[in-house]
């Protein structure tokens, strides 16, 4: 009985095991250029303006979003808001388009701090296809100001200036790092399903047969 109970559960463990993380893009494991990036604003911020920034990816792999590193300061002494919310787009004309998703945080670093990174952990993150196009997009809420810093990499970069229609805003990639994890769908899952159920039913169908209750 004892052996047959270490096998569903070894059985259950294996079906419950957490799928295995990808890194979709990474812009950011190399470092960044500290105070140096492209302005991130709104238009109650000093500047005056609402700039969203995008960045353009495509993954290697499908897969869910499971988190997001990014490099977003804040200008405290000019605007002690840090407020962000980062948000993915797809497109299929080369620009943000449709948004399928989108988180709110608040930045912790500065341009006198170097080189840290903000962590996002989305619930139910958007899953992103294989070769496909999405845009990492950055903007400023209530009065902040600050930038997403550069990286010196090769990239596609994109800007919306006070709501207007989405342009190339040059070709150096942003400091930021997305993380999918893989969904385990079709038959993997199925066939995990079907082992656990079958071994549960076995195991039931012995006990009965133990205690009488069916024939030979």
């Amino acid at each position: 009985m004892k052996a047959s109970v270490f096998y569903l559960l070894s059985l259950s463990a294996l079906c419950a095991l957490p799928s295995k993380a990808d890194i979709a893009v990474d812009y950011l494991s190399n470092g960044y250029i500290s105070g140096f990036g492209t302005s991130v604003g709104t238009l109650t911020s000093i500047l005056g303006r609402d700039l969203r920034v995008g960045l353009e990816f495509r993954p290697a792999k499908d897969g869910k979003v499971s988190q997001i590193d990014l490099a977003v300061w804040h200008l405290p002494d000019i605007s002690p808001d840090n407020s962000f919310t980062v948000s993915i787009w797809s497109g299929s004309m080369a620009y943000p388009e449709i948004q399928l998703g989108s988180w709110d945080y608040n930045s912790t670093l500065n341009t006198n701090v170097c080189c840290g990174y903000d962590s996002i952990f989305p619930t139910n993150g958007p899953l992103l296809k294989a070769g496909e196009a999405y845009y990492l997009v950055v903007n400023a809420r209530g009065t902040t100001l600050g930038g997403w810093a550069g990286t010196n990499i090769s990239g596609v970069q994109f800007i919306s200036i006070n709501g207007g229609s989405w342009q190339v805003n040059g070709f150096e990639a942003l400091a930021a790092r997305v993380y999918t994890t893989s969904v385990p769908e079709g038959s993997g899952a199925a066939v995990c399903c079907l082992l656990l159920g079958t071994a549960v039913l076995i195991r039931s169908r012995r006990v009965r047969a133990a205690t009488g209750m069916i024939g030979s």
